[in-house]
């Protein structure tokens, strides 16, 4: 009995033992983060979007930005941010363009600075909005990009929203 008590308190106490969950990599090989935005209305209304990354630019998988159409009762800070849409752009669409590297032999000293170009047309038309960018970084488990919540409203020169 007692070698059978044995067994079974080691059967409960060997799976604590030992790190939990999937691998993950070196935290310096996995960083990346915004550096700037700026956001404007080019002509036909729509958004143009540049914004700098900076870090280890090689697990940025793709870049994501979120819109919520407001008024300007609603462009609050520290309101809550629920976006209504939401556009994925590849790097190539959203002409990622890599502007500085810094080598190393470590993988985790390897640094770069970008900068992200895209233009998105919102589907509902409003003078204001809340919008922001992730960037989506190729390892699922880690936490994504955010910049923080951005406002712009429509320039009294363009046609107003209908």
């Amino acid at each position: 009995q007692i070698l059978v008590l044995t067994l079974l308190c080691l059967c409960l106490i060997l799976p604590a033992c030992g790190k939990k969950g999937p691998p993950r990599p070196p935290a310096g090989e996995r960083e990346f983060q915004w550096s700037w935005t700026l956001a404007e209305y080019n002509e036909n209304g729509c958004l143009s979007i540049q914004a700098g990354l900076e870090g280890n630019l090689n697990k940025i998988y793709e870049v994501v930005v979120e819109l919520q159409p407001a008024t300007l009762d609603d462009l609050c800070i520290g309101c809550p941010f629920t976006p209504t849409e939401k556009r994925t752009f590849s790097l190539t669409e959203a002409m990622f363009k890599l502007d500085h590297q810094i080598s190393s032999d470590d993988p985790a000293k390897t640094r770069q600075s970008a900068t992200v170009n895209s233009t998105y047309c919102p589907d509902t038309p409003s003078n204001a909005y809340q919008w922001r960018l992730l960037g989506i970084n190729v390892y699922q488990a880690m936490l994504n990009a955010l910049t923080p919540v951005q406002y712009i409203t429509k320039p009294a020169l363009l046609p107003a929203a209908e």
